[in-house]
Protein backbone atom coordinates (compact mmCIF):
# COMPACT_ATOMS: atom_id res chain seq x y z
CA UNK A 1 0.00 0.00 0.00
CA UNK A 2 2.77 2.30 0.90
CA UNK A 3 4.19 1.32 -2.12
CA UNK A 4 1.85 2.63 -4.65
CA UNK A 5 0.96 5.98 -2.27
CA UNK A 6 4.69 6.90 -3.49
CA UNK A 7 4.02 6.22 -7.10
CA UNK A 8 1.40 8.99 -6.82
CA UNK A 9 3.10 10.98 -5.01
CA UNK A 10 5.74 10.84 -7.78
CA UNK A 11 3.26 10.78 -10.54
CA UNK A 12 1.63 13.85 -9.29
CA UNK A 13 5.18 15.56 -8.68
CA UNK A 14 6.01 14.68 -12.83
CA UNK A 15 2.24 16.37 -14.16
CA UNK A 16 2.55 19.66 -11.90
CA UNK A 17 6.52 19.81 -13.78
CA UNK A 18 4.56 19.27 -17.24
CA UNK A 19 7.06 16.40 -17.95
CA UNK A 20 5.33 13.34 -20.06
CA UNK A 21 4.69 10.14 -18.28
CA UNK A 22 5.26 7.43 -20.03
CA UNK A 23 4.60 4.09 -18.97
CA UNK A 24 5.90 0.94 -21.24
CA UNK A 25 3.94 -2.52 -21.07
CA UNK A 26 7.31 -4.50 -22.62
CA UNK A 27 8.45 -3.84 -25.48
CA UNK A 28 4.96 -3.59 -27.62
CA UNK A 29 2.66 -1.13 -25.83
CA UNK A 30 2.95 2.28 -24.46
CA UNK A 31 0.94 4.65 -22.79
CA UNK A 32 1.75 8.58 -22.73
CA UNK A 33 -0.15 10.70 -20.51
CA UNK A 34 0.93 14.96 -20.36
CA UNK A 35 1.27 15.84 -23.95
CA UNK A 36 0.72 19.09 -25.70
CA UNK A 37 0.09 16.79 -29.43
CA UNK A 38 1.37 13.99 -31.82
CA UNK A 39 3.61 16.03 -34.35
CA UNK A 40 4.08 12.82 -36.94
CA UNK A 41 2.81 9.34 -37.65
CA UNK A 42 4.78 6.97 -39.38
CA UNK A 43 4.55 3.08 -38.92
CA UNK A 44 8.33 3.17 -38.15
CA UNK A 45 8.58 6.43 -36.28
CA UNK A 46 6.17 8.71 -34.13
CA UNK A 47 6.97 12.04 -32.58
CA UNK A 48 4.90 13.02 -29.51
CA UNK A 49 5.43 16.96 -28.86
CA UNK A 50 5.54 17.42 -24.98
CA UNK A 51 5.10 21.11 -23.19
CA UNK A 52 9.17 20.76 -22.88
CA UNK A 53 9.97 18.15 -24.35
CA UNK A 54 9.67 15.82 -27.58
CA UNK A 55 9.43 12.23 -27.82
CA UNK A 56 10.69 10.25 -30.57
CA UNK A 57 9.17 6.86 -30.54
CA UNK A 58 10.71 4.02 -33.16
CA UNK A 59 10.14 0.56 -34.20
CA UNK A 60 8.01 -1.58 -36.31
CA UNK A 61 3.78 -1.59 -37.31
CA UNK A 62 3.68 1.48 -34.63
CA UNK A 63 -0.12 2.56 -34.58
CA UNK A 64 -1.90 4.97 -31.67
CA UNK A 65 -4.67 2.99 -30.24
CA UNK A 66 -6.36 6.04 -28.99
CA UNK A 67 -5.33 9.81 -28.66
CA UNK A 68 -7.53 11.72 -26.39
CA UNK A 69 -6.67 15.06 -24.52
CA UNK A 70 -5.40 13.51 -21.29
CA UNK A 71 -3.07 9.92 -22.53
CA UNK A 72 -2.36 7.97 -25.63
CA UNK A 73 -1.92 4.73 -26.09
CA UNK A 74 0.67 2.87 -28.75
CA UNK A 75 1.12 -0.42 -30.05
CA UNK A 76 3.57 -2.15 -32.11
CA UNK A 77 7.47 -3.15 -31.62
CA UNK A 78 8.71 -0.63 -29.67
CA UNK A 79 12.13 -0.54 -30.33
CA UNK A 80 13.68 2.77 -28.84
CA UNK A 81 12.72 5.84 -27.47
CA UNK A 82 14.13 9.61 -27.25
CA UNK A 83 13.43 12.24 -25.32
CA UNK A 84 14.53 15.80 -26.43
CA UNK A 85 14.45 18.94 -24.57
CA UNK A 86 13.59 21.95 -26.22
Amino acid sequence: MERNMQEWRCREELLLMEAPVVTLTGQYQMRIENYRFLRSLRENEIQVQGKRCRLTIAGECLMVDYYTGEAMKISGRICSLHYQEV
